[in-house]
């Protein structure tokens, strides 16, 4: 069963890295980018043009990779169930914060079903 946690560990995070960090734009109709004003900080982390990944999605994205580590490693010398609570909630979060923009919510949710998995899998 680790093997298989381990792979689906890979898998997902390659999806959300492809997604966020990789792929070009994509042609979308949907104006979901616009959140608050330019010129502040956070409009500047999370507005996006349609299509576009925002800035704080591309540090999501590539923070995933040390966070796959910490579970691989913890799935891999037995100890996945010490952050299995605090996986959960990430995950939940990560979903949350993928409706700021539909179109990459849409190319990712297989890989939020495949993190779900990791955490009702068996040890």
């Amino acid at each position: 069963m680790r093997i298989i946690k381990i792979l689906l560990v890979i898998v997902s995070t390659y999806i959300i890295f492809y997604y966020t960090n990789i792929a070009k734009p994509i042609y979308s109709t949907i104006d979901d980018g616009k959140y608050f004003e330019n010129d502040t900080y956070f409009g500047y982390l999370v507005n996006h043009k349609p299509g576009y990944v925002c800035p704080l999605g591309i540090i999501l994205g590539k923070l995933l990779i040390i966070i796959s580590f910490i579970q691989i490693y913890f799935i891999y010398n037995k100890n996945y169930y010490t952050i299995r609570f605090t996986h959960l909630i990430l995950v939940i979060l990560a979903y949350l914060l993928s409706f700021m923009n539909r179109k990459l919510q849409e190319n990712i949710l297989i890989a939020f079903i495949l993190q779900f998995f990791i955490i009702i899998l068996p040890d």
